[in-house]
């Protein structure tokens, strides 16, 4: 908690950021107001609440941060933290002419673009026998627009199973 001597950071924040992170920051003295609304807050908003001495800007992907909003908060704003992986939105030229810093959530991504990647992998390595196959016994067929595919040529993929012949399957493609 801040002793009371000090003065009182104000923060607006430009979307939710959960209770838990609203709470924290109020419970440690901070004055933070958060645009409830689901759409981005208008860029004349933001530019407002910076003019009116905000010290620190939390912002999201969907808020243009440049030096519109780095000149009106010159003197005041002191950060500009991005709830996001990247901060395209955020003009950098401009935040370092004006000396104002800025931030991101590196790293909240990592973990999931692995998973990601290794349950591609796991669905690549799911069909691989079965497109390997299919190319051994040349049962590639092409789609309407003419390129190939892994649709079989010698048997309807569309036909429900109990409309499709065994017979009609390439050998050795494991149907049951």
């Amino acid at each position: 908690m801040m002793p009371n001597n000090k003065k009182h950071l104000r923060v607006f924040a430009t979307s939710r950021i959960g209770d838990p992170a609203e709470n924290r920051l109020r419970k440690r003295g901070y004055e933070l107001e958060v645009f409830q609304g689901p759409e981005a807050p208008p860029k004349k908003l933001i530019i407002e609440k910076v003019k009116s001495g905000i010290d620190g800007l939390i912002t999201t992907l969907r808020d243009p941060i440049d030096a519109e909003v780095f000149e009106v908060g010159k003197e005041t704003l002191k950060v500009v933290a991005q709830i996001a992986v990247g901060f395209d939105n955020i003009n950098r030229a401009d935040a370092n002419k004006y000396k104002i810093p800025f931030t991101n959530t590196a790293d909240v991504l990592t973990e999931a673009t692995a998973e990601f990647a290794f349950f591609m992998m796991g669905m690549l390595a799911r069909k691989m026998w079965q497109s390997e196959r299919c190319g051994r016994v040349n049962a590639w067929c092409g789609n309407r627009s003419g390129r190939r595919g892994i649709r079989f040529c010698r048997f309807s993929a569309t036909k429900s199973p109990a409309r499709r012949s065994r017979s009609s399957a390439p050998e050795g493609l494991g149907w049951r």
